[in-house]
Order: structure tokens, then C-alpha cells, then sequence
């Protein structure tokens, strides 16, 4: 059973999912424009050996908004920072999904204190290959988009996304509703205005992998099915890492399966790892 709570960090209010069970502490980060509710294909599975906490980033789900609704990276690290500090309370396995691997690996990197292990969801951390990515028109505009949904209530959404994401079935552009309904629209101000390096500010990128000194495992999504980590930079990136390790989840996109619920590639990458801790 998961209960919902909130968390007061000291400049915004985090709102989080947590299980009721024991075991070792297993964060989950979630990606842009999601909420917590992205993980519930693999929570079950995951709170049989593990306390699972799930918390909404700031600007997303019933998390506060960003107080002079500018959303930067360094704030998002802060936050988690913060939430591992005063809700987890020790050393935390953290899975960042997307977007969510950067505080992730912000954390292991700079506050390893707190964290167990890391894992990293389809996120490339080469910052000109990602930013030419995130940057370029088809992205921009999709995300223009986007943020002229977010706040809006779901039975207004649903007929504009089956227009401009017509391949979806119903309850994945439900699922999606849903979570523009919850979204704060500043948060995609940086994606939709070409503007990614701001958000990024000043984060190092690749350079932080060789200061991780716990276990990273790498999740890789196939790039014919719309994933983000080209070919080759998995192999760049454990290079750097002192203790990582990659694996290819072949036929799954982006997403990792969590959109579509077919998530037993995932489960057979991160299960392994968990148990290897």
C-alpha cells in the first residue's frame, strides 16, 4: 500500500508517495511532465524487497510550484537533496527515469552520502549532443504545445492530444491528460522556448560520472523506438563511471515500458541490480 504525504523542504512543498512495507529505501525520480503515479507498473514489484518512495518533482503532480516560476536543475537537486535528508533519513538507491536521472547523478556525485546506488533511465549525459536534441524545432514545438495543455482540466486536454498525438490509444492520452492537468505550464518554458541550457545552468554533464563512487546501472532504451542515449555513448559513459554497468532494454522506447506497461525488460535490468546491492 502506498500513502500520499507531503514534505516541507524549506522554499517548497514536495508532495510523495511512500510504501507502507519495510526494507532498504529505493527512491524513484520521474521524468518531465510526469508525476510519481508514472511507476505504478513496477512498484508492486519493487515494495516485495523494498521501501519505495516516490515524490513528485517541483511543478509537477500536487508538488509546489517553483516560487518565481523559473524551474532550474540546480533547484530540482536541492529538492531531492533535501527530501533524501528529512523523509528517507540514510543512504537511498536512487532510479532516475528521464529527466529525473539528473538530480539522480547529481546526488551520487556530489552528496553520495545519501545515496546507495544510482540508476539511470535513458538519459545522455553529453550535454551539446543532448541540448542540440531538446533544442531543435520538431522539440520546441512539441513542447509549445504541450505547455499550452498544462493546468488545463483533462476533459480539455484529451481532444487536443488526439490531434497532435494521434498514435496513442485512449488511456495512454488519458495517463497523459492527466498528468498535463497537474503540471505547472512554467515548467516547460525552457523546452518550448529553445532554451535548455537554462534550466541546465551550470551542471557538469558528463564530467560528473568519474565522482560517483557508488554502483550506477546504465539503462539504455532502443533508439529505433524512440530512445534518447544514441549508439556508443553507453560505452562512453561506463568508461567514466568507476563502478557501472549498461544494459539495452532492445524493443522498448523512451519510456522504458512504464508508458505501456510492458515493463518485464526493465524489471529483468533493474531486479539483478537491486539484488546485487
Amino acid at each position: 500500500m502506498l500513502r500520499e504525504q507531503s514534505f516541507d523542504t524549506g522554499t517548497i512543498t514536495i508532495n510523495y508517495a511512500a510504501g507502507t512495507s519495510g526494507g532498504p529505501p529505493l527512491v524513484l525520480l520521474h521524468g518531465l511532465m510526469d508525476r510519481w503515479q508514472a511507476f505504478l507498473p513496477i512498484i508492486p514489484w519493487l515494495a516485495t524487497r523494498w521501501q519505495v518512495f516516490a515524490p513528485d518533482m517541483r511543478g509537477h503532480g500536487r508538488s509546489g510550484r517553483a516560487p518565481d516560476g523559473v524551474y532550474r536543475l540546480a533547484d530540482i537537486v536541492a529538492d531531492t537533496v533535501a527530501f533524501l535528508a528529512g523523509v528517507v533519513g540514510e543512504p537511498a538507491v536512487l532510479f532516475g527515469d528521464s529527466a529525473g536521472a539528473f538530480p539522480a547523478v547529481g546526488v551520487a556525485a556530489g552528496h553520495f552520502e545519501l545515496c546507495r546506488a544510482a540508476i539511470v533511465g535513458d538519459m545522455p549525459f553529453d550535454l551539446q549532443y543532448l541540448t542540440g536534441v531538446v533544442n531543435s524545432p520538431e522539440s520546441t514545438a512539441h513542447h509549445a504545445v504541450l505547455r499550452d495543455l498544462a493546468g488545463l482540466p483533462t476533459p480539455t486536454v484529451l481532444p487536443r492530444l488526439a490531434e497532435v498525438q494521434a498514435d496513442l490509444d485512449p488511456i495512454a492520452r488519458l495517463a497523459i491528460a492527466e498528468s498535463l492537468r497537474h503540471l505547472d505550464p512554467r515548467a516547460l518554458d525552457c523546452h518550448a522556448e529553445g532554451r535548455f541550457g537554462d534550466l541546465l545552468g551550470d551542471f557538469p554533464g558528463d564530467a560528473l560520472l568519474d565522482k560517483i563512487p557508488v554502483p550506477v546501472l546504465l539503462l539504455q532504451a532502443d533508439p529505433r523506438c524512440g530512445g534518447l542515449i544514441p549508439d556508443g555513448y553507453l560505452e562512453h559513459a561506463l568508461a567514466l563511471l568507476p563502478d557501472g554497468i549498461g544494459v539495452r532494454l532492445d524493443g522498448t522506447g523512451h519510456g522504458l515500458g512504464l508508458d505501456a506497461w510492458q515493463v518485464t525488460p526493465l524489471l529483468r535490468a533493474l531486479v539483478p541490480f537491486l539484488e546485487s546491492l
